[in-house]
């Protein structure tokens, strides 16, 4: 049976948040603070209604990447997926990753998350991986604006159909842990919220 196995990433198939935690792991302690500091107001009108995530996710980029020399943060992102994410994996949400590979289910991470973030770790773990992308200039630096929409709630859902046609697959497990995770869960035959079979 033609089988496709859908996971968000952050909160679901790992703990915590990709994004921040690549943040810290690519800029030093002080600069950190110092961004964090600009970020922190935007999130918590994202999180009143009075911006949207694509606004929000354009400001962190801007903030935090804004003429980094993309190579090197790549580089960083190579070493992050080795010391940051495989130790941030959720025992429940990865048994079932690997199940769905043992069984040879066709398996995509879907997530918010940066692009460049989690591209090495799913190259590496040999799994699809649709996110939010960025630019990058002709000199090789961020742009710090976002290639595409912010891949959250709907657009999720419309990324994933843009990706793959879903009615040649029979059947379609799907695993989330928030509200933007809701319009995937909805796709599914089988869903997972929170670790838990709904």
């Amino acid at each position: 049976m033609k089988s496709l196995a859908i996971f968000d990433f952050d909160g679901t198939l790992a703990n915590g948040n990709s994004l921040t935690a690549f943040a810290r792991y690519s800029h030093s302690f002080v600069q950190y603070c110092f961004s964090i500091a600009f970020v922190f107001p935007i999130y918590c009108l994202f999180r009143i209604k009075l911006i949207s995530d694509n606004f929000a996710k354009t400001a962190f980029v801007w903030i935090f990447y804004r003429n980094r020399f993309a190579p090197s943060i790549l580089k960083l992102a190579e070493t992050f997926a080795l010391n940051g994410i495989d130790k941030s994996l959720d025992p429940f949400h990865l048994k079932r990753l690997e199940w769905h590979k043992s069984q040879g289910h066709a398996i995509v991470i879907i997530s918010a998350s940066l692009r460049f973030i989690l591209e090495y770790w799913c190259n590496k773990t040999t799994v699809d991986l649709i996110a939010t992308e960025v630019e990058i200039g002709n000199d090789n630096k961020f742009t710090g604006l976002l290639k595409g929409k912010n891949c959250y709630g709907k657009m999720k859902e419309i990324a994933l159909k843009r990706h793959y046609n879903l009615q040649s697959f029979e059947y379609i497990y799907a695993y989330g842990n928030s509200k933007g995770d809701l319009e995937i869960l909805k796709l599914a035959n089988e869903q997972y919220f929170k670790g838990k079979q709904i």
